[in-house]
């Protein structure tokens, strides 16, 4: 008795590895693309930081920033401007005569739970263009 034989044929390979590779390219946090997604949750904490920031004069939260920084710079840029408001690390942490009153740690832990969340819809944009882009279509 013969048994049938089945012949398999895989086609664009290299192409879909080239695809995968494109894609983890297009995730690279130095990009502005990615830059522009994680800005979002970035500006979000920045305003929770500010309004958590004590005020006295309001010099500490405006002095609060969040940016993209340059295009060799990874991910986002968030803190105080050491410049405007050199006290800022004195009022997070305290200091030996003066009690911590932490406004940026709190606003950070408070994104933990949400920033996969809010940076997921712009990632998966970011995937599911850079596949399409580089998708194999097998010859007619």
């Amino acid at each position: 008795m013969r048994r049938p034989v089945v012949k398999v044929q895989w086609q664009g390979i290299e192409e879909l590895k080239n695809t995968l590779a494109q894609v983890g390219l297009s995730l690279d946090d130095r990009d502005r693309t990615v830059k522009n997604v994680i800005m979002g949750p970035a500006t979000k904490m920045r305003d929770e930081a500010r309004e958590l920031a004590p005020v006295k004069t309001g010099n500490l939260r405006a002095s609060i920033y969040a940016n993209p920084g340059g295009d060799r710079q990874r991910g986002v840029l968030m803190g105080v401007n050491a410049k405007k408001a050199y006290y800022g690390r004195f009022v997070e942490y305290g200091t030996s005569k003066m009690m911590a009153r932490p406004y940026f740690r709190p606003a950070l832990l408070k994104m933990t739970g949400s920033y996969a969340n809010d940076i997921t819809p712009g990632i998966k944009k970011i995937i599911e263009d850079t596949a399409e882009k580089n998708a194999y279509h097998p010859p007619d």
